[in-house]
């Protein structure tokens, strides 16, 4: 069974800190989820927004019991990726303990 919390406006969070859209888990896994539907440059923000709630559960989490550790940027609007997000990735792995996934859809 797959939990749902819905993140934004939904959870307390510091003034200063943005918030992603979702969060799925169960006992081995955990699953942060920012969905956008812009053209343009969005993946800053989403990255902010994941950056800031990740951080925000590990301050009040143990995130070591999950062994599935991933966080989604997602937007409908860019279905083909005509780059390669491979820094972004590897950036975020290092820095946060999750794998950074950039895509239309998500897998479980």
């Amino acid at each position: 069974e797959i939990g749902f919390l819905a993140v934004d406006h939904n959870v307390p969070f510091p003034v200063d800190k943005k918030r992603c859209d979702a969060l799925l888990f169960d006992k081995e896994m955990l699953l942060f989820v920012e969905l956008k539907k812009q053209r343009g440059s969005w993946l800053p923000e989403a990255l902010v927004q994941l950056t800031d709630t990740v951080e925000f559960f590990k301050e009040n989490h143990d995130v070591s019991v999950y062994k599935n550790r991933k966080a989604y940027a997602c937007n409908k609007c860019h279905p083909n990726f005509n780059f390669s997000y491979k820094e972004y990735m590897q950036d975020f792995r290092k820095r946060h303990g999750f794998i950074l996934r950039i895509s239309t859809e998500i897998k479980i």
